[in-house]
This record gives C-alpha cells, sequence and structure tokens, in this order.
C-alpha cells in the first residue's frame, strides 16, 4: 500500500527519483535524530546539498537566481522533504521568503537581493504571525523595528529574518540583533520566540496585500510537507503490519487492522490530490490570486483533518512499538501532530474556502 501523486497537472518523475535517492541516503532517520540533538535543530551539510542541487529554488524565478520551475515541481519536492522529515529550512527560507519575495515584490532591488542570497544558500526565514497577534512596529524615522513574535521556525539557523510591520511593510533584521529564544515543541523542536526591541531594520516594500501571499505560499508547503510525512507514516505502518504476527499469521491479515491503514490511505490520496490542486491553481492563477489562495486552505485544513486519522491509526497498528523512541515512526508522527498546533485557524479556513466556493450562500440564507 503507498499514496500515489496523480499527475492531472505536469508532474516530472525525474524531480521525484532524483530528489528520493539523495534525501535516502543524507536524510535518514539517523541524520534526523541527530539534527534533533543539535542547537540550530538543522543539517547544514543536507541544506548544503540541497542548494548546490537547486532544490531550493525550484520554483524561483531565473531572473532571482532561480531554476524558474512550476508550483508542480515545488509540490514533488515539498512532499519528498515531508517524506523523510528532512532537517533543513526549505518551508521558511526557500519558501516562505525566497519564492515569496520573488512573487510579491517583482520589482524591488533589495527583493532580489535577498531572493538570490537565499538561492545562493543563506538562511533568512519568516518572523510572520498569522493568527492576528500584535506585529513588530517599524519606526521609518529611526530605521528600526519593535515587537515579538512568538513563534518562529528555524530562527536559530538563521543569519536574518523576514517581518511584515504592522503598517504593511515588509523588512528584515538581522539574526544577531534580535533575541532569539527557543519554544520545545512535540515536533522536530525547531520553535522560537523572537523579540525585537529597537532592532535595526531594513525595509523591502510597503503592500498590505502581500500577506494573502505569504500564507498562501504557507499554507501550501505546510500542506505538501504534512501529506509527505503522513505517507511516510503509513509505509512504516504497513511494513510493520506485513511483519507482526498473531494468532500465528501477519495482523495485517485481520479486517480490522485493514481498515485503520485503508482510513489513512483514502484520506492521504485526497489531500495529496487536492496539494496537487493547489500546485495547478498556482501555475495557473498566480500566488496573488483568489483561487489559489482558497485551494492552498482546502488543502492544509484537509491535510490537518486526515493526518490526525493517520497519526492515530498508525500508532494503534503498531501498538506500544510505535510510542518508543527507538521506532522511527514516531519522528514523523511527532512532527506532524505538532505541525497541526501551528498556523491559521482551522474555523478561518473552512469559512475561507466556503466564501470562495460558495459566494451566494449568504445572500441564498437571508431569502
Amino acid at each position: 500500500m503507498t499514496v500515489r501523486i496523480p499527475a492531472f497537472a505536469h508532474d516530472d518523475g525525474d524531480i521525484r527519483r532524483a530528489l528520493r535517492d539523495m534525501l535516502d541516503s543524507c536524510s535518514t532517520p539517523k541524520e534526523v535524530r541527530t539534527a534533533e540533538s543539535t542547537d540550530t535543530r538543522h543539517d547544514p551539510a543536507l541544506w548544503s546539498q540541497l542548494t548546490e542541487g537547486s532544490w531550493t529554488s525550484l520554483a524561483v524565478s531565473e531572473e532571482r537566481g532561480g531554476v524558474g520551475g512550476t508550483a508542480a515541481d515545488l509540490h514533488l519536492v515539498l512532499f519528498e522533504l515531508g517524506r523523510a522529515a528532512a532537517p533543513a529550512p526549505v518551508r521558511t527560507a526557500a519558501v516562505g521568503t525566497a519564492l515569496f519575495l520573488d512573487h510579491a515584490f517583482p520589482d524591488s532591488a533589495r527583493a532580489t537581493e535577498l531572493a538570490r542570497a537565499v538561492c545562493a544558500g543563506e538562511i533568512l526565514v519568516p518572523a510572520v504571525e498569522e493568527n492576528g497577534s500584535p506585529v513588530p512596529v517599524y519606526d521609518a524615522a529611526a530605521g528600526t523595528v519593535t515587537g515579538r513574535i512568538p513563534l518562529v521556525r528555524d530562527a536559530a539557523a538563521a543569519t536574518g529574518l523576514l517581518l511584515c510591520a504592522a503598517d504593511g511593510t515588509w523588512l528584515t533584521v538581522r539574526a544577531a540583533d534580535a533575541e532569539i529564544r527557543h519554544q520545545p515543541s512535540l515536533g522536530e523542536d525547531n520553535q522560537y520566540a523572537l523579540t525585537l526591541t529597537a532592532a535595526p531594520a531594513e525595509p523591502i516594500g510597503t503592500d498590505p496585500a502581500a500577506s494573502r501571499t505569504w500564507r498562501t505560499l504557507r499554507w501550501f508547503a505546510e500542506a505538501c510537507w504534512i501529506t509527505g510525512l503522513a505517507s511516510r507514516a503509513l509505509d512504516l505502518a504497513v511494513a510493520h503490519a506485513g511483519e507482526r504476527a498473531q494468532f500465528g499469521r501477519p495482523i495485517g491479515t485481520f479486517q480490522a487492522v485493514q481498515h485503520l491503514l485503508a482510513d489513512c490511505a483514502i484520506g492521504l490520496q485526497a489531500t495529496t490530490d487536492l496539494c496537487r490542486a493547489t500546485a495547478l491553481a498556482l501555475d495557473a492563477h498566480g500566488t496573488a490570486g483568489a483561487e489559489a489562495h482558497a485551494s492552498a486552505a482546502e488543502a492544509l485544513e484537509a491535510v490537518r483533518l486526515h493526518a490526525r486519522t493517520v497519526t492515530r491509526n498508525t500508532h494503534q497498528v503498531l501498538g506500544g512499538a510505535g510510542y518508543v523512541q527507538e521506532h522511527d515512526l514516531q519522528l514523523y508522527t511527532r512532527r506532524i501532530r505538532s505541525a497541526l498546533l501551528w498556523g491559521a485557524d482551522g474555523e478561518e479556513l473552512r469559512e475561507l474556502v466556503l466564501a470562495h466556493r460558495h459566494p451566494n450562500t449568504p445572500e441564498e440564507k437571508a431569502a
């Protein structure tokens, strides 16, 4: 049993095979465990390999130092990185910063400089709050920014931070000018609280609409990543069900176990289709469009729903063995559970999707 990525949008099989071969050799469970124990909680060697192979710049335009690939290609990369639980800041630096700046500020020289730097291997991660918490205040006259962001991924590995101030100005600060405090979490443990006190900042541009572009890309990247994690967890559970014997035969032959695994596979196939649909919408309508925004929200909310089923059912199939640190399953289910607690409010995502898919519903209800 495996999750198949359908090719209803452009699907380059060479991308999947090449990246999976690389990750199978340099992002094994052993490397993932090693990265968890480091101060920065990421693997610099893996990041270098991904950068050298242009995996981190696949969908960035050639003018900004990237390859100029499509969102459909990027989906394959994010899925495979999730499947390997790769300890590298691809979702944050490569997607949340480089790809975002490429799309949101096409005419900004500063954005070009930053995108090129990330494509070349610099780690610049977004410190952007999406749940309505107070955002940093930018003092344009003094050129400083002050505020606190409660959850920032990969901050300890970064040399710089991308922020969105209260007035819609996007800017960067040096990581050395921020107070970065580790926030323990269930997953990869790479979350930090960021405090800025009159930190020197460099503006990129002011565009309140850019926040929607950033959220669209973040939701898309998160949905693809979690789907990859859940796919690997299901693979491990299926392998266990075929090896573990009870009452004289493999437990995978029992109908109750088959139902648990089938529920996981059906849900993951649905979320994979939605991620691919989002990639198609991004390629067809752009990152700023309402269709891509709603599709990304739909994919993320569906992934959250079905990933819970995967974590519950795979651990039930493995029993006590799946809960011990020595087993690989927890490397993926912990990260899934941690990701489910972070980010956009689920009710807001559902309302966003409903408003886009059924724009006349309020009027119909009133009638």
